[in-house]
């Protein structure tokens, strides 16, 4: 029988300039053995494969544990015994190129700094395949950068309700991030901050790109995004994926799109209901 632990962790980052917070659901596998009255004995089997790991990413004002209070993401992930899921505070999802300004690097944290501490303290697996990244809301859209910037390290990505095109979201004037110093029109063909650029110069030099996985309800305020996105990666990637259903910008769509997104990903051993 599989369980979900839930931890918090607090973390001290280079990246990131102070203290930071990772909510981590992790799987254990447990027998139930002798009960002494209103106690049990329960016995932690040993575990012996590597753990498949899912970054998953919140939106604006969110935090670590959005996943947790917003979704079923916990009974969900029941199904699914060797897939440990992290979930990082995020407070920026732009992230400067390095020098510009003394500000905390997200990009850079999720890309390399929060992969190497939880490969030091958990066993999960570095295989590519085993390396998923997904997000909601600008959690998504960061999830793409991440993902699109380091192929080498994800075999999926997927982004829910996102603004996948942030040129075209900023051009819109639905952007409102307070930390992006430059126009739409700077931005665009831009390889740090436009998805679409980041994807033709991994055509261009033959990069080998993460299965891709793109998700939006029909009444978001992100759907033409979506809509316009998925024309382009439906001719530039082999094997995307989108969903749409009738939904908006809220959690509750996130939380039916979240079942639809695990049951795409290539997870191990899959539990029957």
């Amino acid at each position: 029988m599989t369980q979900n632990a839930v931890m918090r962790l607090t973390l001290k980052s280079e990246c990131l300039r102070g203290e930071t917070d990772v909510a981590i659901l992790y799987p254990v596998k447990r027998e139930e053995k002798r009960n002494f009255g209103s106690i049990t004995e329960v016995k932690l089997q040993k575990r012996k494969e590597k753990l498949q790991v899912l970054y998953l990413l919140h939106g604006n004002e969110g935090d670590s544990l959005s996943w947790i209070t917003n979704t079923r993401l916990a009974l969900f992930a029941k199904k699914y015994p060797n897939l440990m899921v992290v979930m990082p505070t995020i407070k920026e999802f732009q992230s400067f190129r390095v020098g510009e300004e003394e500000v905390p690097d997200y990009y850079q944290y999720l890309a390399g700094e929060l992969p190497d501490y939880i490969e030091r303290m958990f066993p999960i697996s570095q295989k590519r395949e085993d390396t998923l990244i997904a997000g909601v809301f600008m959690g998504g859209y960061l999830s793409y950068r991440v993902a699109m910037g380091n192929s080498e390290k994800y075999g999926c990505v997927g982004a829910v309700s996102s603004p996948l095109d942030i040129v075209r979201d900023m051009a819109a004037g639905r952007y409102t991030g307070s930390k992006f110093m430059y126009s739409s029109d700077e931005l665009n063909h831009d390889l740090f901050w436009d998805i679409r650029a980041m994807v033709e110069n991994n055509l261009e030099k033959g990069v080998v790109m993460p299965k891709t996985f793109q998700a939006c309800g029909t009444e978001d305020i992100m759907y033409d995004i979506n809509c316009h996105m998925k024309e382009f990666f439906s001719k530039r990637l082999p094997d995307h994926t989108y969903v749409e259903a009738f939904g908006s910008h809220n959690w509750y769509s996130a939380d039916m799109f979240l079942e639809k997104l695990l049951n795409w990903l290539p997870l191990q051993d899959k539990e029957e209901k």
